[in-house]
C-alpha cells in the first residue's frame, strides 16, 4: 500500500508544481498582458486604457487563467476635445490559456464585463467622444497577442448613444447575457441570450421614444461581416416582453449608410399591449382605437442612425373575430375581420414621414352598433391623423340600441352606403360631426318604421334619400302613416345627431302629396281612450324639439264627414306649436281657405274663408255644425263667409263647446229655407193660406257672433217670397232656453204674386211697424208667440 500512498502524494505534487507554475506565470505576466492590451488599443485603434489595478483568478475558468482589470476606462486619443472616457467599466476579465501563456503565447478567447457604463456621444459639430483611428500599419501591431475571442460575458452592463445633433437617445442594460461566438476569416458568428432592459429608443425627437423602459428576453442568433460592416440578426431569433415572444430578424448597416432594418413578427399580439412600445405620436393615433381581440401583426422598422428623421414602418395587421372601439366614445364595432397595413414612408422611400403615413384596413367586416357592414379605412398623416372610411351596412331597426329608442320603437331596414372623412383626433361623439369632418351617405330605406312610444300611430319608410353631417335629403320618399300613403321631398337638419342621440332638436323642410288622405283615423276617440296614456307620450314627445315647415297637397282629403278636393296645406310644427300658413281645399261645389294656429295639439285660433259653398252639403258635411236648430235639408243656396274662430279640443279631439268663439260674416245667395219649422209657424198666426214650405229670399248677409254654445244676432231682414221679417235680436242656444224676437211689417200684407221677386226693405227694424213674435224655448222644442222677449243678460 506504500507504493500508492508515493503515486497519489507524486500526483498532488505535480498538480500543485502545474498550478503553482500557472500562478507565477500569470502573475508575471499579467502586466505585461495589460500593457499589450493597452498598447494595442493605443497603436492600433487610437485609443486610451486606463486601468487602476490587476488582480489574478485560475480556479474560476481552470485551465484558463483569469486575469481582472480593475477600474478600467478608455476614451479616445483622436478626439482632444473632451478628456471623459466612452467606456468605465468596474472589472474586465480577460481569459488566458496558462499552456499557451507558458508557450510565450498570449490568445485572449473569453472576456467578461462587469458594472460597465458605455456611453457614446456624437456631440453638436459632428466629433465624438468615441472615435477610433485604425492604424494603417500592421507592423506595429504586436502579433503575439492573439485576440480570438469565443465568448463575451456581460454583467450589469449599461449601453447609452446619444448624438446631440440630432436629439436621438438610444440606451439599453444587460443585466447577464453572454455573447457565444465563432469567429471566421472576415467575420464571426454570434449567439446572445439574456435579460436586456431597454430604456429607449429615440429616432426622432418629436415623435417620441420606442420601446421606453422595456424589459425583454432576447435569443440572437447574428453574423457580422467585418468588410462590409455589417450585423444580420438571423431566424429563428426572438425576442420576449410580458410574456410574449416576438421573432425578429435584422440587418445592421455600419458602412456609410449606417441603417437599422428590423423585421418583428407575431401571432396572438396585445394591440394594447404593443401600441405601450411604440412612440407618442403613434400611440396617439392608435388610441382611438381598442381592439378586445389578439391580432397577428409583422412589422417592419427601417431606421438611420445619425440622422434625425422618422423611422420608415412597415407593418401587416390581421385581425379575425375582433372587437374594436372607436373614438373617444368608443364606437363599438364587433366580430370585425380585417387587414390592416402601416406604412410610414417618404414619397422618396427613403426615410420615414409621419406627415405621409398612412393606416390601411382593407376588407373589414363585421358589426357597428350591432348593424352587419363592410368597409375599407385609411388613416392618413401620423402627425395630424385624418381618416377616411367607406362603408356599406344594414341597419335593421330592432338592433338600434341608441338614447332615441327611449321614445321610439323602430322596426325595418335600412341599407346605408357611406363615406367619410374628417380629423382622426376628433373620431368621438362629441365631436366626429363637427366643421372639419365630411360624411356622405346613400340610404335605401325598406318598411323602415317608427312609432312613438304610448301612441298608436306608426309611420313606414320606403325609398331613396342622401345623407350628410348636417341633414338628411329625400326626392321621392314614401311615407305609410294612419291617415294615408304620402310621397314627400325634403330634407331635415341636424338627423344623425338626433338619431345618435347628440342633439333633442330636429328640423325638417318636407313637401308632401298623397292621392287619399283621410284624418279619421287620427281623430278617432278609440284612439285616445286613456287620458294618462296620450299624456304621458306627450311628455315623452316633449322632450325632443321639433321645427318642421310642411307643404302637403292632397288630391282627397277627408276630415269626419268633410269630403275636400285638391286640398293644399302649408303649415310649421315647432313642437307644441303648428301655425297653419295655408289652407285651401275645394269642398261643397266651392272653396274653403284658412290661415291660424294650433298650440299644445289642442288649443285652435283661425281665420276661415268660404266661397260658394253649397250650404246643404256644408251642413251636411260640417255635421250641421253641432246644432239642430237649422239642419242640411232645411237650408239650400250658396253660402259666402268671412269668420275668426278659436276653440279647444277635448282628449277624443272634438271640440270643447263651451271653448267656442267665433266672429262671421254670412251671405247667403239664392237661399231657400225648406219645411223650416220657425218659418212654417208663423202661419198659424198670419198669412195662413200662403206656403211657408219652400222659402226662397234675396242676397242675405249679416254678421253672427258665437260663445259658447250660444249664437248671437243683433237684428237681421230676411226678405222672401213668402214675406218680409226682422229678427230684432236672436240668441241660440245649444244647451239652454233660446230667444228670438221677430217683427213682420205690416207691408207683407200686399199680395204677393208667383214670381215675386224677394227685395229687402232699406229700413230698420225700430222703423218699420208690424207684428211682433218670439221663439224662444230649450232645444228642440222652442216654440212660436205674440210679442217680444227680454234677452236675459249674459256674457254678451
Amino acid at each position: 500500500m506504500k507504493w500508492v500512498k508515493r503515486i497519489i502524494i507524486s500526483l498532488l505534487i505535480v498538480v500543485l508544481s502545474i498550478v503553482a507554475t500557472a500562478f507565477i506565470a500569470a502573475a508575471f505576466y499579467k502586466k505585461e498582458i495589460a500593457a499589450l492590451v493597452v498598447d494595442n488599443l493605443r497603436d492600433q485603434y487610437g485609443l486610451k486604457l486606463s486601468v487602476e489595478a490587476i488582480d489574478i483568478s485560475f480556479i474560476d475558468n481552470w485551465p484558463r487563467t483569469s486575469i481582472n482589470l480593475k477600474n478600467t476606462s478608455v476614451r479616445s486619443e483622436t478626439n482632444q476635445k473632451t478628456e471623459s472616457p466612452f467606456l468605465k467599466a468596474g472589472t474586465i476579465s480577460i481569459s488566458i490559456n496558462i499552456i499557451k501563456l507558458l508557450q510565450n503565447q498570449f490568445i485572449i478567447k473569453n472576456i467578461t464585463l462587469k458594472d460597465v457604463d458605455l456611453n457614446l456621444i456624437k456631440y453638436a459639430d459632428g466629433s465624438k467622444n468615441f472615435e477610433i483611428k485604425k492604424s494603417s500599419n500592421t507592423n506595429q501591431v504586436n502579433s503575439s497577442l492573439d485576440l480570438n475571442l469565443n465568448k463575451i460575458s456581460l454583467k450589469n452592463v449599461k449601453f447609452k448613444f446619444s448624438n446631440e445633433e440630432k436629439g436621438q437617445i438610444l440606451s439599453f442594460r444587460f443585466s447577464d447575457n453572454t455573447i457565444q461566438i465563432k469567429n471566421f476569416e472576415d467575420g464571426m458568428f454570434a449567439k446572445f441570450d439574456g435579460s436586456v432592459l431597454i430604456n429607449g429608443l429615440l429616432f426622432n425627437p418629436k415623435a417620441g421614444e420606442f420601446l421606453t423602459n422595456t424589459r425583454t428576453i432576447l435569443q440572437l442568433a447574428c453574423v457580422l461581416n467585418f468588410k462590409e460592416k455589417l450585423i444580420a440578426v438571423l431566424p429563428p431569433s426572438n425576442a420576449e416582453i410580458e410574456g410574449h415572444t416576438y421573432n425578429l430578424s435584422a440587418l445592421i448597416d455600419l458602412s456609410e449608410k449606417k441603417t437599422l432594418s428590423l423585421v418583428i413578427e407575431s401571432k396572438g399580439v396585445k394591440s394594447e399591449r404593443v401600441a405601450t412600445y411604440l412612440t407618442p405620436k403613434i400611440k396617439k393615433v392608435l388610441s382611438n382605437f381598442e381592439v378586445k381581440r389578439l391580432l397577428d401583426a409583422k412589422v417592419i422598422l427601417i431606421a438611420q442612425f445619425g440622422i434625425k428623421q422618422d423611422p420608415i414602418i412597415i407593418a401587416d395587421i390581421i385581425g379575425k373575430d375582433c372587437d374594436l372601439g372607436i373614438g373617444e366614445n368608443k364606437i363599438p364595432y364587433s366580430n370585425l375581420n380585417f387587414h390592416g397595413k402601416v406604412l410610414s414612408m417618404h414619397p422618396s422611400r427613403e426615410k420615414g414621414d409621419m406627415e405621409h403615413a398612412r393606416i390601411t384596413f382593407t376588407d373589414i367586416t363585421g358589426n357597428i352598433y350591432n348593424f352587419p357592414f363592410k368597409a375599407n379605412i385609411t388613416i392618413h398623416n401620423l402627425s395630424q391623423p385624418t381618416i377616411d372610411l367607406e362603408a356599406s351596412l344594414v341597419i335593421d331597426g330592432k338592433n338600434i340600441n341608441q338614447e332615441i329608442t327611449n321614445k321610439f320603437t323602430i322596426r325595418g331596414k335600412a341599407l346605408a352606403t357611406i363615406k367619410y372623412s374628417g380629423d382622426a383626433k376628433k373620431l368621438n361623439k362629441a365631436q366626429f360631426l363637427n366643421d372639419s369632418m365630411n360624411l356622405n351617405a346613400y340610404l335605401l330605406f325598406n318598411d323602415l318604421s317608427y312609432k312613438e312610444n304610448n301612441s298608436p300611430f306608426l309611420y313606414t319608410l320606403n325609398g331613396k334619400a342622401n345623407l350628410n353631417k348636417h341633414f338628411l335629403y329625400f326626392e321621392n320618399l314614401n311615407l305609410k302613416t294612419a291617415a294615408g300613403n304620402l310621397n314627400i321631398k325634403g330634407k331635415v337638419d341636424e338627423f344623425l345627431k338626433y338619431v345618435l342621440g347628440m342633439t333633442n332638436n330636429l328640423k325638417a323642410t318636407v313637401d308632401a302629396h298623397s292621392d287619399l288622405i283621410d284624418l279619421n283615423p287620427i281623430l278617432t276617440s278609440e284612439n285616445s281612450k286613456d287620458k294618462k296614456q296620450k299624456e304621458k307620450s306627450s311628455e315623452k314627445f316633449k322632450e325632443s324639439v321639433f321645427d318642421f315647415k310642411i307643404n302637403l297637397t292632397a288630391s282627397k282629403l277627408l276630415i269626419r264627414k268633410i269630403e275636400c278636393k285638391n286640398a293644399k296645406v302649408g303649415m310649421d310644427y315647432k313642437n307644441d306649436l303648428i301655425l297653419i300658413r295655408d289652407f285651401q281645399v275645394q269642398t261643397c261645389d266651392g272653396e274653403i281657405s284658412a290661415n291660424g294656429r294650433i298650440e299644445n295639439l289642442n288649443k285652435i285660433s283661425t281665420h276661415v274663408t268660404i266661397k260658394n259653398v253649397d250650404a246643404s252639403k256644408l251642413f251636411v258635411q260640417f255635421e250641421n255644425f253641432g246644432q239642430d236648430a237649422v239642419r242640411s235639408e232645411n237650408i239650400q243656396g250658396k253660402v259666402f263667409v268671412e269668420a275668426s274662430l278659436s276653440a279647444e279640443l277635448d282628449k277624443n279631439n272634438e271640440f270643447k263647446g263651451e271653448s267656442m268663439k267665433a266672429d262671421a260674416k254670412v251671405k247667403l245667395v239664392d237661399g231657400h229655407l225648406i219645411n223650416f219649422e220657425p218659418i212654417q209657424n208663423i202661419s198659424n198666426f198670419i198669412f195662413k193660406k200662403r206656403d211657408f214650405t219652400d222659402v226662397s229670399f234675396s242676397e242675405l248677409k249679416e254678421t253672427f257672433k258665437v260663445r259658447g254654445f250660444e249664437l248671437k244676432i243683433d237684428e237681421l231682414e230676411i226678405a222672401s217670397n213668402v214675406l218680409n221679417l226682422f229678427i230684432v235680436n236672436g240668441l241660440y242656444s245649444m244647451k239652454s232656453n233660446s230667444n228670438f224676437n221677430m217683427l213682420i211689417p205690416w207691408s207683407n200684407l200686399k199680395k204677393r204674386g208667383k214670381n215675386y221677386v224677394p227685395k229687402e226693405s232699406g229700413e230698420s227694424a225700430s222703423n218699420t211697424r208690424g207684428l211682433k213674435l218670439n221663439y224662444s224655448g230649450p232645444p228642440q222644442h222652442m216654440k212660436l208667440s205674440f210679442g217680444h222677449k227680454e234677452q236675459e243678460k249674459r256674457f254678451w
